[in-house]
């Protein structure tokens, strides 16, 4: 089964590392329509609760998620002080730490969506799935926008992906959403090939 993802921002990359180890994916495509030099140098921040990180876990290598859970900020204390005093007001009875992995304690941690990304797009490298199957590749075509949808194909404007699976990845002002439905205040459940 051939893969199109549009986007290639933390959703795009994570769907594409997760996918690529199922069995039946023989192919993924991702269209991107900005340069990769922007994303991964992005300073935004990003929380992630333990189940957001123990996906990570499951999709990159032990040393890379190691490396992003090393950049990260982890949360030690949380509740609501009285904001002229700074008396705490509410505190839970659980306390949050860093994240261990193996475990389901409670952790919060923040990471730049850059960190994020460069252990994604780290682990779409790697040949092998965690579980010793050989990995389906990945190309990614940044400064590529998706323009259409046929049967069993999308267009870009770079070139014509063979696709059996498309994956909306593409966020708020989604292309695929676009195509789908003619833009956000035109939706329509109807889906017309050319």
């Amino acid at each position: 089964m051939k893969v199109v993802i549009s986007g290639s921002g933390i959703a795009g990359l994570a769907a594409a590392c997760y996918l690529r180890m199922l069995p039946t994916i023989s192919q993924i495509t991702i269209i991107e329509s900005g340069q990769s030099k922007n994303f991964f140098a992005e300073k935004k921040f990003t929380g992630l609760w333990n189940p957001a990180i123990k996906c990570i876990e499951e999709i990159c290598s032990s040393s890379i998620c190691k490396g992003l859970i090393h950049e990260g900020t982890f949360i030690k204390g949380s509740g609501y002080r009285e904001w002229k005093k700074g008396d705490w007001i509410i505190r839970p009875s659980v306390g949050l730490n860093s994240y261990v992995s193996g475990t389901n304690t409670p952790a919060l941690g923040f990471f730049t969506n850059g960190d994020i990304l460069t252990a994604l797009h780290d682990s779409l490298s790697r040949k092998v799935t965690a579980a010793g199957q050989t990995a389906a590749p990945v190309h990614i075509h940044y400064n590529s926008t998706l323009t259409g949808l046929s049967a069993g194909h999308v267009h870009s404007t770079t070139e014509t992906f063979a696709c059996d699976f498309l994956v909306a990845a593409d966020g708020a002002h989604s292309s695929v959403y676009t195509l789908l439905h003619g833009g956000p205040d035109k939706a329509s459940s109807r889906l017309e090939y050319r």
